[in-house]
């Protein structure tokens, strides 16, 4: 270390000077005094940490006072042209020294961000912040420690760092690699190691001549955009902190740059008068912008190492003149986003296109010439547009495009044809064909554009086969007329532009999409999308029109790739489902056929929603979740909704679900059925097909070992296909029942009702919005009094939960005016609105007859005096008809009694049909209400009441008439021991209870059924008893539900909830009895005594002459020779109470929510049944 920087005299080898102290100020490079052929080697000792920076400073220096003539002591000497080289005095040699390197490099640079300086990300460097961070690790290492020391010393001591410990170095990288960076002595530097990046990368050709170190070039050598800001810079008084690079750029102009001093001399013509500042600034805006960067999440930071001096990049540069640049229609076309920073393109982006455009110049004022080569696409798509260049011109920056960017090279014909009335297919007859469109296209154009420029038109041979398509698509230019892309595309496998097909074989492929409406105004969108594919490889994005960028490479930054979860697979067809949560314009796809790929895009034309301010609550709906079945209705509420009430159902342009395919059945059947199986009905209510509209069966469709995920469709979905099918089990998946009841597992309980409600309610909502009204809707959801605090909890929070994520998540189910219904409260509320005639003074009861359970009403006004009101329920209903029994091994049992007796009955060909439905299905009870089905009758051929007269003319139709007997003799003791009026109105509803039919179809002889059993327990005053039996009985149920939504109907008193258990000996007890109480014998002897006596009502000779009266087969003695005796009613009773010894003390101590009396009936009905079938 030289003592000309450095007073430390007592320093003996390597380590820290004492003064701490170097001052750069006195570096001079001795070099000037020497042989000149040392010039060529650069000295590598600087004592600094900062000598990248100040490297530079020394070269601009000498080669100015070299320019001058002048050595490092003001000796003049004659070096010849120091710009380009220096001459050996002696020998007049001329070479390059070290300091035409280094100036060059420094150059470099600045010309490589002027340039580039779009593709490079900015990081920042504070030693500030460094020391802070590496505060533990200084404490460790004494050497880091040191470092850190001399680093401070550094900053404090170096006057052009001014002592600023904060100060700040941005460091350049591209592509990860470190370019240089910030230079607050001399702008920039350079790492020493670029060029190293640059070899092992294979860079050179990119940025050739740059960083071209055996050709070192002065500033005249370089680009004039580059030669032009540097004159302005240095002449509008901006380099005044870099005095040796202002020299040197003035000396480079005056003396060896005859271009750049003819341009300054026109321009400070041009601005003669005009303040020097003001014009010199909107020069340089002509030319390029401030450099920027990100910090802290901020935007358009400025790169200035010096103050009041940017790094600049270069902007909008026209200095040519063309009639090939498009005319785009959109805003925001002119920048792109590179590395996260922000481009603007120099000008509306040219077409360049094979053999050019006649008439138009392309270039100045020359027109297209055929040696002008259009680059390979495979090379120009994987540049962005402000990177390409002008083919044939010497590499001018500036964007083109190319048919190449703007349709596909390949079209996809599909196994159906498009629903062109829900996506534009860009021709006037049928199309097959995706559209060959790219996305660059909505960079410069919209939607509009397209529909109005783009057509589809096919060649057809002899027999009107398609042989090719013609594709054109007319492109707006600044001049001149718009020029027409046109691309034909064949079968021929040897053609440049080929047709794909995807409508064979393994190569097919169909998509569902959910719901088909895009919301305005914050409403939030949510889809889904369903995919059917074969043995294809399909990848789907969507996303905005207008938020499209230039994309590279395809699969890059458009759009959102769609992420699909499996749900079956077979050979036929594999089918996944993917959620999106975001408006989107278009869905490009491509497809891998296994040989090749090809792309195209869908764009959904679908009506687009506002939000419809005022009319909140425009939609009233109910839902009647039973048991078996589920119906639904709805009304306007502008209409009123006792004029306007009706099934659930949706069509036309209120279709909830569109899929690709206009016609599917012929070419791709396998996704036309599990598009209904797996997702949701096109339309709904209005086909015609009485097995597609409500009341539906109450089941979930469900992927074979489906896990505890709620996610719609993914796993589970409403069964809506469930009446239409043979098989019940497909690819995995399979009907599932029970969803109110069954607790045996009830994580999975929970999992399908949770589905089962959130699909209902999305479903609502949607026919909300589609029809005039808002998301806000009102709901009433019937539930029965029987169900257990468990059961009950699990179904309302479901319902609860629905209603957070699909309709309102900031206001409650209940808080938004929803309710929920008792079952046995509806049909009166039904009856009360619509029965004008009806004396509501006298005592009513409603029969509610569902599945699993069975609710009672009586209602009794009283003028001036509270209404008598009460609800009861029991589980004793249809299932204990139609069902296996208690027994778990019989869960699993395809035929009861009545499938056996059917089975006697039929054809060989109807067994088979039979034998193939009961394989799939999953109970006794799935086969009979097939059977019942409408689906059914048309499969096996048969008339509509064809099971229903065969059980009506079996003995097995007597245990309907036990059935039937049983509540009845119930609600007799109800009335008896609740001292209530004998109703004078007894109606019938629910799905379950369609069987009394079978028992009669007559009014009259069912009345007398009941008024001979009322007698018998007692009630003396049933004569005048009326039967309502209600033809729709499940949509009384739900109508009346929906009424209870309506301040303006008719108002009636809620129940009361109470309990009678009918066994012997009720009407003395002090205490309602409880689950422990009904495991003593007592109990079972008290409740088997009644039993007993229910019997004794069924031996009575007058009872059966009723019967006989009614047409069914009725019998006693068979039915006790079939197992209706003492022991097996007792047994069923033992098997109802056996789950009871597992409870909690605290819960055998719960007060009885069932009649026990039916206890001794629910699996002796299935036996009695079972072996008259098995007779």
């Amino acid at each position: 270390m030289s003592k000309t920087f450095c007073n430390d005299t007592d320093m003996v080898g390597i380590g820290f000077c004492s003064c701490n102290k170097v001052d750069t100020s006195e570096l001079i490079d001795q070099t000037s005094n020497i042989d000149y052929h040392v010039c060529n080697k650069m000295g590598s000792s600087i004592p600094t940490i900062f000598a990248r920076m100040f490297l530079f400073s020394s070269a601009y220096t000498d080669i100015n006072l070299l320019e001058e003539k002048k050595d490092v002591h003001g000796n003049q000497i004659n070096l010849g042209n120091a710009h380009n080289y220096v001459a050996d005095p002696k020998t007049q040699e001329q070479y390059k020294n070290v300091y035409h390197h280094l100036i060059s490099e420094h150059l470099d640079m600045l010309e490589f961000l002027f340039t580039y300086g779009s593709e490079i990300t900015v990081e920042r460097w504070c030693f500030f912040d460094e020391k802070a961070l590496l505060k533990t690790e200084i404490n460790e290492y004494e050497g880091l420690g040191r470092l850190v020391q001399a680093i401070e010393s550094e900053i404090k001591e170096t006057p052009s760092l001014n002592g600023n410990l904060g100060i700040q170095v941005l460091l350049f990288k591209y592509k990860n690699e470190l370019v240089g960076g910030t230079s607050p002595e001399f702008i920039v530097f350079t790492n020493p190691n670029w060029k190293e990046a640059i070899l092992e990368h294979n860079w050179s050709s990119s940025f050739s001549p740059l960083f071209m170190d055996d050709n070192p070039r002065p500033l005249h050598e370089r680009t004039l955009p580059f030669r032009q800001l540097l004159t302005l810079l240095a002449y509008g008084g901006k380099l005044i902190q870099v005095p040796a690079l202002e020299k040197y750029i003035i000396d480079n102009e005056q003396q060896y740059d005859n271009e750049v001093q003819n341009w300054w001399h026109s321009i400070q013509n041009n601005h003669l008068g005009d303040a020097v500042a003001n014009w010199i600034n909107k020069e340089i805006k002509k030319i390029a912008d401030p450099l920027t960067w990100k910090y802290n999440g901020i935007v358009n930071d400025v790169v200035s190492p010096i103050q009041n001096i940017p790094v600049y990049r270069q902007s909008p540069l026209q200095n040519f003149t063309t009639d090939y640049k498009i005319a785009p229609t959109t805003t925001g076309w002119n920048s792109e986003t590179i590395n996260g920073n922000p481009v603007k393109l120099l000008g509306e982006p040219m077409l360049i296109v094979e053999n050019g455009i006649p008439g138009r110049k392309y270039f100045n004022q020359s027109f297209w010439s055929n040696t002008i080569n259009i680059p390979d696409y495979a090379q120009l798509k994987n540049k962005y547009l402000s990177q390409r260049e002008v083919p044939g011109n010497n590499a001018t920056k500036y964007p083109i495009i190319t048919a190449d960017d703007l349709l596909e090279e390949n079209i996809v014909e599909l196994a159906y044809i498009i629903d062109n009335e829900h996506f534009f297919t860009g021709c006037e007859e049928n199309t097959s064909f995706m559209l060959p469109v790219k996305h660059t296209y909505f960079r410069f154009f919209t939607f509009d554009d397209l529909k109005n420029n783009l057509k589809v038109e096919f060649v057809r041979d002899a027999d009107n086969e398609v042989v090719s398509v013609n594709v054109s698509l007319i492109i707006p230019m600044q001049k001149g007329a718009p020029y027409i892309l046109k691309r034909s595309y064949s079968y021929d496998k040897d053609a440049r532009f080929r047709i794909i097909e995807c409508r064979k074989g393994n190569t097919a492929f169909n998509m569902g999409i959910f719901p088909f409406f895009k919301l305005n105004n914050n409403l939030s969108n949510d889809y889904r999308f369903m995919l059917g594919e074969t043995a294809t490889k399909v990848k789907c994005r969507v996303g905005s029109l207008d938020k499209i960028g230039f994309v590279i490479p395809r699969d890059g930054e458009d759009g959102t790739l769609l992420v699909f979860t499996t749900r079956s697979e077979r050979e036929a067809l594999t089918t996944s489902f993917a959620a999106y949560k975001e408006t989107f314009d278009y869905i490009d796809v491509t497809v891998n056929t296994g040989t090749q790929t090809a792309s195209g895009m869908f764009f959904p034309l679908m009506k687009e929603i506002n939000n419809n301010v005022g009319k909140d609550y425009k939609w009233y709906y109910s839902v009647d979740f039973g048991t078996s079945n589920t119906h639904i209705v709805m009304a306007d509420s502008d209409e009123g909704i006792k004029q306007d009430c009706k099934p659930f159902s949706y069509q036309g342009e209120s279709k909830q679900m569109v899929t690709l395919s206009l016609e599917m059945k012929n070419k791709f059947p396998a996704f036309t059925n599990d598009v209904i199986r797996e997702f949701v009905p096109s339309e709904f209510g209005f086909t015609g097909d009485d097995n597609m509209k409500f009341p539906i069966r109450s089941v979930i469709y469900e992927k074979e070992n489906a896990s505890e995920n709620i996610a719609l469709f993914q796993e589970r979905n409403i069964g809506f296909n469930y009446k239409r099918e043979i098989s019940k089990i497909f690819a995995g998946n399979s009907y599932k029942s029970d969803l109110k009841w069954n607790l045996t597992d009830q994580m999975m309980f929970t999992c399908r009702v949770q589905a089962y409600c959130s699909q209902i309610l999305w479903m609502l909502r949607n026919h909300s919005l589609f029809n005039g009204g808002t998301e806000k809707i009102r709901v009433s959801i019937t539930y029965p009094l029987a169900m257990s605090p468990i059961q009950l909890r699990v179904i309302k929070d479901a319902w609860r939960r629905a209603w957070g994520d699909y309709i309102d998540n900031q206001t409650s189910f209940e808080d938004s005016g929803n309710q929920f219904t008792l079952e046995s409260v509806a049909p009166y509320k039904y009856s009360a609105v619509n029965n004008e005639s009806m004396n509501r003074t006298d005592a009513y009861v409603n029969v509610d007859i569902g599945g699993g359970s069975t609710d009672i009403l009586f209602y009794k006004e009283r003028p001036n005096k509270t209404n008598k009101s009460y609800a009861y329920s029991v589980f004793f209903a249809a299932n204990d008809i139609w069902g296996n029994g208690l027994d778990p091994l019989n869960e699993s049992e395809k035929e009861n009694g009545y499938v056996k007796i059917l089975r006697k009955k039929i054809t060989s060909d109807q067994k088979v049909k039979l034998d193939d439905y009961e394989k799939m299905a999953s109970s006794s009870a799935d086969v009979v209400n097939y059977l019942f089905s409408g689906e059914c009758c048309k499969q096996m051929g048969w008339d509509s009441n064809h099971f229903a007269d065969i059980i009506k003319q079996s003995e097995v139709g007597g245990v309907l008439v036990v059935h039937f007997a049983a509540l009845m003799y119930y609600l007799a003791h109800v009335i008896k021991i609740d001292k209530l009026d004998t109703p004078k109105v007894i109606n019938f509803t629910g799905m379950g209870s369609k069987y009394i039919n079978i028992i009669s179809p007559a009014k009259n002889q069912i009345e007398d059924i009941i008024k001979y059993i009322f007698k018998y327990v007692g009630l003396n005053d049933a004569d005048d008893v009326k039967v309502s039996l209600e033809r729709n009985p499940k949509e009384v149920t739900a109508i009346g539900a929906l009424y209870m939504l309506d301040n303006r109907t008719t108002q009636i008193s809620l129940p009361a909830s109470k309990n009678v258990y009918c066994i012997k000996g009720e009407d003395e007890m002090d205490d309602a009895p409880t689950y422990k109480y009904a495991i003593e014998e007592e109990c079972q002897q008290k409740t088997l005594e009644q039993t007993m006596d229910f019997l004794n009502l069924l031996g009575d000779g007058q009872f059966r002459n009723i019967i006989v009266n009614s047409g069914i087969n009725f019998s006693l003695e068979t039915l006790r020779d079939c197992g209706l005796t003492k022991e097996s009613l007792l047994s069923s009773y033992i098997t109802m109470t056996d789950a009871f010894e597992d409870y909690s003390e605290q819960d055998k101590k719960q007060k009885l929510k069932d009649a026990p009396f039916f206890w001794t009936l629910k699996d002796t009905l299935f036996k009695v049944a079972n072996k008259i079938g098995s007779k």
